[in-house]
């Protein structure tokens, strides 16, 4: 009688260390990317989306879609310049020469593509550089950002002794929720300060003033020094948002 050969021990894999290193075309208005898609699955909740939880297209002729540049992956309403940049973000980490319209752009892009790691990256460098306050809320609304973001935009707008919003655009670009949040605390911030010699404060250099600034000509004015603006107010603006 044959002896039966023993059966092989099951292989277990590790999926931490079991890399995919699927290679896929993709088509970007008329330029063509081909890449390597395990970054790509991993930091971005739209392709993890497309490559695991959909089937594959397949062409009789050319294969599967994404398999060479005869049929490459389509991604429609983007632009090549935005795609190059979020991939130069996945794979390289190259931003030292992008500028702040670059990182406004990457915003848009991170939300499109759901690439958290790119938003955070985006919204410190913007917050940390020259924007109007009411672009930065704006940026927030728009692209359903965490309102803590604007923190720092929200008290600036609370502190202006002058007219808040200077344009339709502006307008615009303050959720009506948050406009009424401001009014409220400005009403309040001048209450307090109703009977003090120098009720308001020049934006440029903080000098005290009645009117236009007698120390540097600045026409425009706060109700406080930035490093005296009551943040608990403003945290709780956020809170609420």
């Amino acid at each position: 009688m044959a002896r039966s050969s023993p059966k092989r021990p099951k292989n277990e894999i590790d999926f931490e260390f079991w890399f995919d290193d699927r290679v896929k075309v993709f088509k970007v208005e008329k330029r063509l990317f081909r890449i390597p898609i395990h970054q790509l699955i991993e930091q971005s909740e739209f392709f993890n989306d497309m490559f695991n939880d959909a089937t594959p297209a397949m062409d009789a002729e050319n294969g599967q879609e994404g398999g060479s540049s005869r049929f490459p992956i389509v991604i429609p309403d983007e632009t090549a310049t935005a795609f190059t940049m979020l991939l130069k973000w996945v794979y390289k980490k190259e931003t030292k020469s992008w500028t702040q319209a670059d990182w406004l752009e990457c915003v848009r892009v991170a939300h499109k593509f759901r690439v958290p790691s790119l938003t955070t990256a985006a919204m410190e460098f913007i917050t940390k550089s020259q924007i109007s306050p009411v672009k930065l809320i704006g940026l927030c609304a728009t692209y359903q950002l965490a309102w803590s973001w604007a923190r720092n935009a929200i008290a600036e707008l609370c502190n202006q002794y002058r007219t808040l919003l200077t344009t339709t655009d502006d307008n615009l670009a303050i959720p009506p929720q948050l406009l009424l949040e401001i009014f409220v605390v400005r009403d309040m911030m001048w209450k307090r300060k109703i009977g003090e010699s120098y009720p308001i404060f020049c934006n440029a250099c903080r000098a005290p003033c009645r009117g236009p600034c007698g120390n540097c000509g600045e026409n425009e004015m706060s109700l406080l020094p930035r490093n005296m603006m009551d943040m608990t107010l403003v945290d709780k603006i956020v809170e609420n948002m």
